[in-house]
């Protein structure tokens, strides 16, 4: 009987080992939610601060809005602080945007920030304003998305030039 056991028996030892486990492909990584960090990093920097810009039409009509400013000396030091601002990987998803505010500015570029929290993509404008315009509204203007401004509390971000 104990013969038995010990033939039956080894049949059902077995031993386990990492090859033995199914191929299990790893989900794919989550993408980083670009559009957070994005506001972190303007969050992070002191040197940006809450402001109001005012303007006022032909007609005596006035208008507010919650900016956030940045004082610099030119148009260029505007871009290069911006894309400071954003996270890895997202100048490269520049692209030229035609027809935006033709009025005001020269030229538009946009970028798109992930936002994998609500399966979304923000488009963020960053526009270099008239020169002849620069010393009222500012050398650039960054558009921000509806869910950009609720984090910010504010419309956009101007670069301003700085205070004599």
């Amino acid at each position: 009987m104990l013969a038995a056991i010990l033939i039956c028996g080894a049949g059902m030892v077995t031993s386990c080992s990492t090859n033995d486990n199914p191929i299990i492909d790893d989900p794919e990584p989550a993408l980083p939610d670009q559009a957070f960090m994005f506001v972190q990093n303007v969050q992070n920097d002191s040197r940006y601060v809450a402001d109001i810009m005012e303007a006022s039409s032909p007609e005596g009509e006035t208008a507010m809005s919650k900016v956030i400013r940045l004082e610099v000396n030119s148009y260029e030091e505007a871009q290069e602080e911006f894309l400071k601002l954003l996270p890895e990987g997202v100048a490269e998803t520049a692209f030229v945007i035609e027809d935006f505010y033709k009025g005001l500015f020269t030229e538009a570029t946009g970028y798109r920030l992930n936002a994998p929290a609500t399966n979304d993509e923000d488009v963020i404008a960053f526009s270099k304003v008239y020169d002849f315009m620069t010393s009222i509204i500012g050398f650039a203007w960054v558009q921000l998305t509806p869910d950009l401004q609720e984090a910010f509390d504010a419309e956009m971000i101007v670069y301003m030039p700085k205070a004599e």
